[in-house]
């Protein structure tokens, strides 16, 4: 009875270490599994990688001047220095003004006188004619410009002569009137001009009676 005993008692411990055994090995099962929502365990963390040929460029990390398109220099202005011995030609004071108009049958013909004129300087007025179209200027027509100036001009030739035209042709009569003011103020100069303009088959003599005025300083 002594024995039997014993051996029962061994018996009820190997029951019992294999009980034990089982619930520590359902333990480290249950241990094992995933739970839900639990993304710690060794999931393989997605890194972005670039795609070849067609990355996309970080702007930080961009060269300005590789992503930029040329731009044409900008273009500098010349400058234009000065030249210190470099002198303004004389004009005596004598400045343009606009030039009158006549236009008559056949021809035009224009004033260019200063406007403006210094004692004691020298200006010149120029009385030019040209032809219109079809017409031709008579050189051998005996061509006069008389000028009568005012008080306080002097006018080395008021009067002259187809010879003296500073151009003379078919194409164009010019002739030029040097004076030099003596005084002040406003001065009105006065002309006869007698001229031809003809065409092929009629000649038609002219004769315009001219002013210009000058104020002096």
């Amino acid at each position: 009875m002594k024995r039997f005993g014993i051996v029962a008692v061994l018996a009820s411990f190997a029951l019992l270490a294999a009980h034990c055994a089982k619930q520590n090995t359902s333990a480290a099962t249950s241990n094992n599994q995933p739970k839900a929502g639990d993304t710690s365990g060794d999931m393989v963390k997605m890194q972005p990688q670039a795609r070849k040929g067609g990355d996309i460029p970080d702007p930080a990390k961009t060269d300005p001047a590789k992503t930029d398109p040329a731009k044409p220099d900008p273009v500098k202005p010349d400058v234009v220095k000065a030249d210190p011995d470099k002198k303004p030609p004389a004009t005596d004071g004598a400045k343009p003004a606009a030039a009158q108009q006549i236009t008559g049958q056949g021809y035009t013909l224009t004033i260019d006188a200063p406007g403006d004129a210094a004692v004691n300087g020298q200006a010149v007025a120029k009385i030019v004619v040209k032809p219109a179209d079809g017409y031709h200027f008579n050189k051998d027509f005996p061509t006069s410009l008389k000028v009568t100036p005012p008080d306080g001009v002097d006018v080395p030739k008021a009067e002259q002569a187809a010879a003296d035209a500073k151009k003379l042709d078919e194409t164009e009569a010019t002739f030029e009137v040097a004076f030099t003011p003596k005084a002040a103020g406003a001065k009105q100069f006065n002309a006869t001009f007698k001229f031809a303009v003809c065409t092929a088959t009629t000649c038609d003599p002219k004769r315009e009676k001219l002013a210009w005025n000058v104020n002096v300083k």
